[in-house]
């Protein structure tokens, strides 16, 4: 009996994604930790975006030898958003799809992430949720909300607006 609840418990774990809350000013990102390159402290900007730019997109962060477009992602999901805070800390994150001039993408935080386990019962589709330019979907976890954020988009979105390395 024992190696029954042992294994069950096995499957349970495996079952279970490692992902990072992450917060933005007025909401909370949730993504897995395998997208997430690095959490650091904000490094100055090297090349503040011009005025043509879309106000998300604040400038290039220099990291790691890389310069990696930053973004407000809250500017984005609405385009009445200020400017916001200073940036104080930033996550780098992983490109999905294989650009070679967009490895990675930073986006400003409002605070410090958090790590969470997620199981496939733990998290809801809020279906009542407006969509927003960078959202992917509005879900319930626990009994918090959090934005489950639309890469592609971000990622187009950026090589569209020239931010991609040449």
């Amino acid at each position: 009996m024992r190696t029954m609840e042992h294994s069950t418990e096995n499957t349970r774990r495996a079952a279970l994604l490692r992902a990072l809350l992450l917060p933005l000013e007025g909401s909370t990102l949730l993504v897995p930790s395998t997208a997430v390159a690095e959490v650091i402290e904000s490094e100055p900007v090297i090349d503040a975006a011009g005025e043509d730019a879309p106000v998300w997109l604040v400038g290039t962060l220099a990291w790691r030898g890389l310069a990696v477009p930053l973004v407000r992602l809250e500017a984005a999901m609405d385009p009445a958003w200020g400017a916001g805070d200073a940036v104080s800390r930033v996550v780098v994150l992983n490109s999905l799809n294989g650009n070679r001039a967009l490895p990675f993408v930073a986006l400003a935080l409002s605070g410090l992430p958090r790590l969470t386990q997620v199981g496939g019962g733990d998290v809801a589709t809020i279906e009542t949720a407006e969509a927003a330019n960078g959202v992917l979907r509005w879900v319930q976890i626990g009994q918090s909300d959090a934005i489950i954020p639309d890469m592609d988009w971000l990622e187009k979105a950026l090589v569209d607006h020239g931010a991609a390395a040449e």
